[in-house]
């Protein structure tokens, strides 16, 4: 959406206050002027904020706290984008962003996900106060996660920001009912704002359980929604409020309707980062070995400390810092806090169970594509080549058979209703590696009880015995336990008490692994023993993703992001529901209990003809002319 007039007033801080200033005294003495100049700011969202807005920031300096809001190139971006169309410098991957004027003209919702301190806020909030003043028939609603947050005297409230705004425009263009001026008549309330010579209102709303319900809308600002409670119940109740819903927010984790949101692509998204900012852009350099300079034209001081650790590690835009970026980090104090404030980046803003340099360097050095796809024949007793088939392999068939080996597998069992995956994975303990991953979401627990049984009888040992199984054996895995009783396979691990020191505790009536906080705990810790060791050798690059979904709750137990809040599946492990995750932690634990042999060892190849390469030639060749090789 173009703006004919947003280069009106000028953008450096000096001249744009000679401007306003001209301005106010041209039509201070000039009242026939005012009304052309009314018609050009309903015409300029970009001149009037520019020309007439002020805002106020507690965080900076006393003399600079206060002062015009003048529009950066990303905040006119956020504007007015429009989908598909490039901006000047934009990455290509956010071509398809959507400005807030699109979305409220196409009644289109939006999420926005962000970096803290872009004055995103700010910039919704002036929107519907811009529609509000110069707009007929425009009824905005602001949410946000309390009462404070939305109506407050603090600086921080939504409404505190519309009414500093209309405060400080001259008289003749608005003014509150208990002020004096020829220009609009502003009412004001407790949560309301309304223009009447409009019929045009700004209502306000913390996020209670009745929002929405009965009301309608030009759009909605659902602010900080990250944050809100009860954030599911408030995406359905407000679905019927207005066709334009503007989700805003840093975000908190993945365990969030926001970052469900994000992950939607029926909802157009709107991606603001700090690297966006040209001031906070300045001195940009990618964190690496060597270091890279982005902005040439910064001048770094001779002793300046850059990062090489490659931190960010996640988020949208891994490895870049700056001056800005690096003070953040150290203000901050945490890579949590970090990635929730500036990373725009959901897995790291919460306490992650598996470290994320560790993750990656794993995924770098072990993953690799599958060897073999495909499913078990009709009978159920081999296994047939289908590209795209839900039975991965990372080893090589002979005659159609995996090879001979001892073997540990781990299930996670869903509800097979299409919601979440039920997951088998086998892995080899004596290679160290995860072999098998196979996942369905169409089998109830039953007919998935039989998928496993017949997969893991393919995989022997020399003895012939199958793969020693273990699965979660509460909620819906008490069907699939009856089951796999039922069909007839007996080489399953039996649920001990975890803390015990001795392994007598066995109930011979009792298979399975059970959930419990604390299990789940001892479990996660050993498989990130198991990978930190490289005892178990994940080859799945999906799986190993899956990793960063999961957190450390409120109490310090394992939590898997993305499924209590998400999700209606009925199954009994919800909170433990992690899908790969657990059936690796599991097959890992079999592999343990068999006992780790063979496990590979990482070698690093020497550079040609550095040093230690040159010595270990000639150490090779003074040993063959020995006659003794080590």
């Amino acid at each position: 959406m173009t703006d004919p007039f947003k280069d009106v007033a000028p953008r450096e801080l000096a001249w744009n206050l000679r401007f306003r200033s001209a301005v106010l005294k041209e039509f201070y003495e000039k009242p026939e002027l005012r009304a052309g100049c009314i018609e050009l700011c309903k015409r300029s969202f970009t001149f009037w904020v520019n020309a007439f807005v002020w805002q106020k920031n507690p965080k900076k300096k006393a003399g600079e706290a206060a002062g015009p809001f003048i529009l950066y190139d990303f905040q006119e971006r956020a504007v007015h984008k429009e989908p598909g169309v490039p901006w000047p410098g934009e990455d290509p991957e956010d071509l398809q962003d959507c400005g807030l004027f699109w979305c409220i003209k196409n009644g289109q919702s939006v999420v926005i996900q962000k970096s803290r301190e872009l004055g995103i806020s700010w910039l919704c909030i002036l929107v519907f106060t811009w529609q509000m003043l110069f707009h007929n028939n425009r009824d905005f609603l602001c949410v946000s996660h309390n009462e404070e947050a939305v109506d407050d005297p603090s600086p921080n409230s939504l409404f505190f920001k519309i009414e500093y705004a209309i405060e400080r425009l001259p008289s003749w263009m608005a003014h509150f009912d208990r002020d004096a001026g020829s220009g609009m008549s502003i009412k004001r309330q407790s949560g309301f704002f309304g223009n009447p010579s409009r019929c045009s209102t700004i209502t306000g709303s913390a996020t209670t359980a009745r929002l929405g319900v009965g009301g309608r809308a030009t759009a909605v600002l659902l602010d900080e929604f990250a944050l809100v409670r009860d954030d599911k119940k408030v995406r359905e109740r407000t679905a019927g409020t207005s066709d334009c819903r503007i989700f805003n927010s840093t975000h908190q984790g993945m365990d969030t309707q926001f970052y469900l949101l994000t992950q939607t692509p029926e909802i157009p998204r709107l991606t603001i980062h700090w690297t966006q900012h040209p001031e906070k852009r300045l001195g940009l350099y990618r964190s690496a070995q060597p270091v890279e300079i982005l902005d040439k034209t910064y001048v770094f001081p001779p002793d300046y400390k850059f990062d090489q650790s490659g931190e960010p590690q996640g988020g949208i835009r891994p490895g870049l810092r700056s001056p800005f970026y690096d003070r953040a980090c150290v203000e901050i104090g945490s890579k949590t806090g970090i990635a929730k404030e500036h990373d725009v980046n959901p897995s790291g803003s919460v306490a992650q169970v598996f470290d994320a340099g560790l993750v990656y360097e794993l995924i770098r050095k072990h993953c690799t594509p599958w060897f073999w796809e495909g499913e078990m024949d009709r009978q159920g007793e081999g296994l047939v080549y289908a590209p795209g088939g839900r039975i991965k392999l990372w080893c090589h068939l002979n005659n159609d058979k995996p090879p001979v080996g001892r073997y540990g597998a781990g299930a996670d069992v869903s509800l097979g209703c299409g919601t979440t995956p039920s997951c088998l994975t086998i892995g080899n303990a004596d290679t160290g590696e995860k072999i098998l991953e196979a996942t369905t979401s169409d089998m109830p627990p039953d007919i998935f009880a039989i998928w496993v049984k017949n997969i893991c009888n393919l995989f022997r040992d020399e003895a012939g015995q199958p793969p020693l199984l273990v699965w979660e054996k509460l909620g819906i895995g008490i069907v699939f336990t009856k089951a796999i009783i039922r069909i007839g396979y007996r080489r399953f691990f039996y649920q001990t008490n975890e803390m015990a020191v001795s392994s007598d505790q066995r109930d011979p009536e009792d298979p399975g692994w059970a959930p419990t906080p604390k299990n789940m705990l001892a479990l996660m810790e050993e498989y990130k023993r198991a990978l930190l060791n490289r005892e178990f050798l994940n080859r799945s690059e999906m799986a190993m993703l899956q990793c960063l979904a999961w957190r450390y709750n409120k109490n310090g137990y394992p939590s898997f992001a993305g499924t209590s809040n998400q999700t209606d599946d009925p199954s009994g492990a919800k909170d433990h529901h992690g899908d790969l995750t657990v059936a690796d932690a599991l097959a890992a634990k079999m592999m343990g209990i068999l006992g780790y042999k063979g496990v590979q060892k990482e070698t690093r190849e020497l550079p040609m003809r550095s040093m230690l390469w040159r010595a270990q030639l000639r150490k090779s060749q003074e040993s063959q002319e020995s006659g003794w090789v080590r």
